[in-house]
């Protein structure tokens, strides 16, 4: 009852009559750190608080409708409860925050809801170069390529930011004279994204650097331009694209990538670092996602893989934090080590029925091995304290519970041979884990690079499966569990009646 006393408190204040008159639009540009600025440093990051956008760690993803805004963990988010897509959030001390989407579509004299038709028209009176009595321009500028208003409500305690795309309007509307919303808005402000805009994609040749390969076909080995939403070319200068270089557009501002369908092969950590992108489309004959190809693509959340996709590296997804699901396809017979990691909001893997390699457990919420002898990974976003590995597991991956913070209790079955390092990382709940076997490799890290006197190679190191908890290792007396707790100082209980 009591936040929908406050959305309507809200609302009610926002809604005033519409008498409109011209008005003059200020040059804007865009900053080099991909933050929005206009003649000043408005939406200038403080140096203070620089690091508040790490995703997963600090802040979380808010979704309106066809956009979003992140928000730092601290604030409570709830829907507005209205036909329109609208939520409203709050700081710890009260502030308030809202933020809606109407469509380009939308007929405000036919909508029953008048609050959606007044805002409505408001809107549309802004970007037309006008004013209303109930606002008063501060700021023109772009944001995420897109333009934008920021207006004060005149007399209400409240500003609003517009942002038009190609029709489809949406504000952050928020509270002033709020420590904490006056502190973090610039973050908030300019962390608005939408996973696909109207606006067509830059598809400028230019912007690509590129090589001839044996064939006479291209590889991209650099992406150069400045837009944030990129169509790559299928052909460059007459010559048809067909690879990514490894790091091609690493690091990379981009928001959105398209993929050409002659593009047939991608390399290592070609979007590696990537962390504004939201969206990518890849090759519908794509067969294998390379190590690293999405690494700390901290804000990716919509990535389809074609049913060509056969294998997946390592570490291809490690630091997508806003990645909420995956579905995979068919033909999938591979998925490398440190997937999934660092991915506190995944609730659930997709996997097709016919899917060769992979098959999920429990709606979803656990990805194991067809034969069911491989756990790959339990998605951290989900509410059960105790959990019972399947019987017939006989590996566990690395990291594979990582951030499952409500467990309390793991018993795994007589079957285990094999846990990984780092099984559960960060959960900071779990209180016991029960592994009644004598003999199991536990805390395994597969393939690690190191420098022998043969140079490089891949050997298999160890260390604790668990961090972050005050955790209880229970097993037979001198079996697997009790010499891996006191190899790394953690907690062991005798367990009885083990048959092994």
């Amino acid at each position: 009852m009591r936040k929908q006393l406050l959305f309507l408190f809200v609302v009610m204040m926002l809604c005033c009559s519409l008498t409109a008159r011209a008005l003059e639009i200020s040059p804007v540009e865009e900053a080099e750190n991909g933050l929005v600025t206009t003649d000043g440093d408005v939406y200038q990051v403080p140096e203070d608080i620089e690091g508040w956008l790490i995703p997963g760690m600090t802040c979380y993803p808010v979704r309106c409708g066809h956009f979003a805004v992140d928000l730092p963990m601290e604030w409570e988010c709830f829907d507005a409860g209205y036909a329109y897509p609208a939520v409203v959030a709050m700081t710890p001390d009260g502030g308030v925050l809202m933020v809606a989407e109407y469509s380009a579509e939308m007929d405000p004299e036919t909508t029953e809801d008048e609050y959606a038709a007044s805002f409505l028209l408001e809107g549309r009176a802004l970007f037309a170069g006008e004013i209303t009595e109930s606002s008063k321009l501060l700021d023109t500028f772009l944001l995420d390529g897109l333009p934008a208003l920021q207006v004060e409500m005149v007399g209400q305690g409240f500003e609003m930011v517009w942002v038009n795309d190609q029709g489809d309007l949406y504000f952050l509307m928020y509270q002033t004279g709020v420590d904490w919303l006056d502190t973090n808005m610039p973050l908030v402000i300019s962390s608005f994204h939408l996973p696909v805009q109207r606006t067509a994609p830059s598809a400028n040749e230019a912007d690509f650097d590129v090589e001839e390969l044996s064939d006479g076909t291209l590889t991209i080995t650099a992406y150069t331009g400045t837009a944030t939403h990129v169509e790559v070319p299928q052909t460059i200068g007459g010559q048809t694209v067909t690879q990514l270089a490894p790091y091609a557009f690493y690091e990379t501002a981009v928001r959105q990538v398209l993929l050409p369908d002659s593009i047939t092969s991608i390399g290592e950590f070609a979007f590696s670092g990537c962390s504004r992108m939201v969206s990518i489309r890849l090759p519908a004959q794509l067969e294998a996602l390379p190590d690293g190809v999405f690494e700390s693509c901290f804000e990716l959340y919509d990535v389809q893989l074609p049913d060509s996709i056969k294998t997946i590296g390592e570490s291809c997804f490690y630091g997508c934090s806003y990645l909420e699901s995956i579905r995979l396809p068919r033909n999938l017979v591979q998925i490398g080590n440190y997937n999934f990691i660092i991915c506190p909001w995944l609730e659930r893997f997709e996997v097709d029925e016919d899917c060769v390699g992979f098959m999920t457990q429990d709606d979803g919420t656990v990805l194991l091995s067809k034969d069911g002898k491989r756990l790959v990974c339990y998605a951290p976003w989900q509410e059960r304290s105790q959990y019972q590995v399947p019987d017939g597991v006989e590996v566990v991956d690395a990291m594979a519970f990582n951030d499952a913070n409500t467990l309390e209790i793991v018993t795994f079955p007589q079957s285990i041979r094999q846990i990984g390092s780092g099984a559960f990382a960060r959960c900071t709940r779990l209180q016991r884990v029960e592994i009644p076997v004598m003999e199991a490799e536990l805390g395994i890290m597969p393939d690690v690079m190191v420098q022998t006197e043969n140079g490089m190679e891949k050997v298999d190191a160890y260390t604790t499966i668990v961090t972050g908890g005050e955790t209880v290792l229970i097993g037979p007396e001198g079996g697997a569990a009790q010499q891996h707790a006191e190899q790394y100082g953690i907690a062991f209980e005798a367990m009885k009646n083990i048959i092994d």
